[in-house]
C-alpha cells in the first residue's frame, strides 16, 4: 500500500476513462451501455477521490486492510508441494504489508490526518492480534489463551501434500520431519521479520501517532475534511447528493416513522410515553426467543411467507433455494446481527447466517424484517438472481454498489408491508424500529462528520430516537465518525431512491404499470450506481411506453 501505487492505479483509470470517451455509442446495446456506464462511474469516483487517498484510514477495524489481507493466509489451501515455497513468499511479503501500513500512518500524522482518540484502542488492538497471544494477555482477559499465531500453518493444512513435500524439505536433521521443518521455517519469517515490523509499527502507535489523536470526531477537523465528506457522500450513495440533503432527509424520514409508531403503540391500547413502551419491549420476556432454534425458525418462517406471496411483486427469481443458519460462537460476539452468504458451485443454498447468542438482548420484533432485508426478496432475490444472470458479462456479475445492495435490502423488507404481512403489530413496530435506526444514520453521520457534532450529541440523538443499546450506540457511532464515514448512508439514502424510481414509473406509466416488471428490471440490470440505476428505468420506461401503442 503506497501513494506511488495509488498513482499508478488513478493513471490506469484515466487511461480507462480516456478510451471510453472515445466510444460511439449509438452502436452499443443498451446492456453495454450500461456496462460502459458502471465503468465510468466507479473509475470517475476513483479519480476524483485520488487527492484524498491520505484521508482513507488503513487502521480503523472496519476499514482496515488487514482482516482481508489476514484471510490470504488462515485461508490457504496446500493442494501442490510448491504452495510451501509461495507461502513462505507471502510470509516476508506480510512483513513487507506491515512496514507499508506503518509509512501510510506516519505519512497520514504528517498531514494532521490522525484517527480520534476514542478509536485508538481499538486501533492498537487491531495490529497487536497479529502477534501471538501470550500469557500476559491470558491474564487481561479471559477470553485470549496464550497459542501460535494465525500464520501457522497446522500439520492437518498439510495432509495433502505430506508424502510429497518439495525437495527444500526433504533434507532436515535428523530430529526433524519436513514438516517440522517447514514451521521452523515459518516461525523464523515470523519471529525474525513479521514480528520486528508489527512491534516498531505498535511502538508509534503508542507514542508519537497516540500522542496526536485528538478527542473530537470526524473527517471535518482534517485538512480540505469537509471537501472529503461531501466525496464521501456522493461515494456511498452513488447519487449527487449533498450532505445537507442527505441530514434533511433523515429528520424527515424519522419524523415520518415515529408518526407510524404512534399509531401503533395506540392500536395496542397504550398511552404512556414513547420511552416507557420501549422499556417494556426491552424488558417483557415474552419478546425475546428462548433458544437460537427459535431465532432461526422464526426468520425461515416470515421468508417463507414472502415468498409465497412473490408471484405478487415478481415475475421470476433465482433458481438457488435460500436457507438460515446460526453464526459460528466464534463470530457471535463480535457480529450485532449477522450476514447473508450467496450460493456458490460448493454451497448451492443461499443461506442467513444469524446470530444466536445473548438471547436476553436479542428480540424476536424485528426478525421479520430483518428475514426480508436479508433473504425474500432481499439480499437472496438480488446475489443470487446477479449471479445466476447469464445476460450480465462478469464485472456486472460480481459488481456490489452498497447503496444498491443495501437499499435493496430496506425496500424489499419494505415490501412485507405492501403483501399483508406484518400481520403481528409488535413485529410491525419492530420493522420501524430497525427503520428509525437506519434513518437515525442520515443525520448524525453527517452530523459528526461535516457539521461538527461532537460524539457525545449523536449518541444522545440515537439514544432519543432508535431502541439500540448504549453499547450499541457507541460502538455505531465510532463506527460512523472514525472508521467508516459516509458508508451508512447507502441503506436509507438507497431506499428512498428505489422508490422514487418506482413512482416515476407509476406516473410515466399510469395504468400500465406493472410492479413485476419493474423488479424485474431493476433486478435484471444487476446492481448499479443509483445514477446509472436511474438512466436505466428511464430507458425501461420508453421501452413499456414503446409496446403498448
Amino acid at each position: 500500500i503506497s501513494y506511488g501505487k495509488a498513482e499508478q492505479d488513478v493513471e490506469f483509470a484515466r487511461s480507462i476513462l480516456g478510451r471510453l470517451a472515445e466510444i460511439d455509442y449509438a452502436e452499443l446495446s443498451h446492456n453495454e451501455v450500461l456496462t460502459a456506464a458502471v465503468i465510468r462511474w466507479e473509475l470517475g469516483m476513483q479519480a476524483e477521490g485520488h487527492k484524498y487517498w491520505w484521508h482513507f484510514s488503513v487502521l480503523t477495524p472496519y476499514s482496515s486492510p488487514l482482516r482481508e489481507v489476514n484471510q490470504v493466509y488462515t485461508n490457504y489451501v496446500f493442494d501442490d508441494p510448491d504452495d510451501l515455497d509461495r507461502y513462505l513468499d507471502l510470509l516476508h511479503q506480510y512483513a513487507r504489508f506491515i512496514e507499508s501500513l506503518h509509512a501510510v500512518a506516519r505519512g497520514q500524522l504528517e498531514r494532521g490526518i490522525v484517527t480520534p482518540r476514542p478509536n485508538m484502542q481499538a486501533v492498537v488492538g487491531l495490529v497487536r492480534s497479529i502477534l501471538p497471544p501470550t500469557e500476559a494477555d491470558a491474564e487481561a482477559t479471559s477470553k485470549v489463551i496464550p497459542g501460535e499465531s494465525f500464520l501457522v500453518v497446522s500439520d492437518e493444512r498439510l495432509a495433502a501434500v505430506a508424502d510429497e513435500l518439495p525437495q527444500s524439505f526433504l533434507d532436515p536433521a535428523e530430529s526433524e520431519t519436513p514438516q517440522d521443518r517447514f514451521q521452523a521455517r515459518i516461525a523464523e519469517i515470523i519471529e525474525g521479520e513479521i514480528s520486528p515490523a508489527v512491534e516498531s509499527f505498535l511502538q508509534f502507535l503508542e507514542t508519537d501517532y497516540w500522542r496526536a489523536s485528538r478527542p473530537q470526531v470526524g473527517v471535518w477537523q482534517y485538512p480540505d475534511g469537509k471537501e472529503y465528506y461531501r466525496y464521501l457522500t456522493r461515494l456511498h450513495t452513488a447519487m449527487e447528493v449533498e450532505p445537507e440533503d442527505v441530514f434533511q432527509s433523515g429528520l424527515e424520514l424519522i419524523d415520518e416513522i415515529h408518526t407510524r409508531m404512534a399509531e401503533i403503540r395506540g392500536s395496542v391500547g397504550f398511552d404512556g410515553s414513547p420511552e416507557d413502551f420501549h422499556e417494556i419491549l426491552r424488558t417483557d420476556p415474552r419478546f425475546f426467543p428462548t433458544t437460537p432454534e427459535e431465532v432461526g425458525r422464526r426468520l425461515k418462517a416470515a421468508a417463507d411467507a414472502m415468498y409465497a406471496r412473490t408471484d405478487a411483486l415478481f415475475l421470476r427469481g433465482p433458481e438457488a433455494a435460500y436457507g438460515v443458519r446460526r453464526l459460528s460462537p466464534s463470530l457471535e460476539a463480535a457480529l450485532t446481527y449477522g450476514y447473508y452468504d450467496a450460493p456458490t458451485a460448493n454451497e448451492p443454498i443461499g443461506y442467513y447466517n444469524y446470530n444466536g447468542a445473548n438471547l436476553d438482548e436479542r428480540s424476536w420484533l424485528n426478525l421479520e424484517s430483518v428475514a426480508y432485508h436479508e433473504l425474500i426478496p432481499g439480499h437472496h432475490f438480488h446475489f443470487a438472481f446477479q449471479l445466476e444472470n447469464d445476460a450480465l458479462n462478469d464485472l456486472r456479475n460480481h459488481s456490489l454498489q452498497t447503496a444498491f445492495t443495501e437499499g435493496w435490502g430496506v425496500y424489499a423488507s419494505n415490501l412485507g408491508l405492501e403483501v399483508g404481512l406484518f400481520e403481528d403489530p409488535y413485529s410491525l413496530y419492530g420493522h420501524y424500529i430497525l427503520e428509525s435506526f437506519l434513518a437515525s444514520r442520515l443525520v448524525v453521520d453527517p452530523g459528526m462528520n461535516y457539521m461538527e457534532w461532537p460524539l457525545e450529541r449523536a449518541r444522545q440523538f440515537m439514544s432519543s430516537y432508535t431502541v439500540e443499546s448504549a453499547t450499541q450506540i457507541n460502538s455505531e457511532t465510532l463506527r460512523y465518525s472514525t472508521d467508516l464515514p459516509g458508508q451508512a448512508l447507502a441503506y436509507q439514502m438507497g431506499r428512498r431512491k428505489f422508490d422514487e424510481l418506482r413512482q416515476k414509473a407509476e406516473n410515466a406509466l399510469g395504468e400500465r404499470f406493472d410492479v413485476r416488471r419493474f423488479h424485474d428490471a431493476v433486478l435484471s440490470a444487476g446492481s448499479l450506481p443509483m445514477a446509472v440505476l436511474e438512466q436505466h428505468i428511464d430507458w425501461f420506461i420508453q421501452q413499456e411506453t414503446a409496446s403498448s401503442q
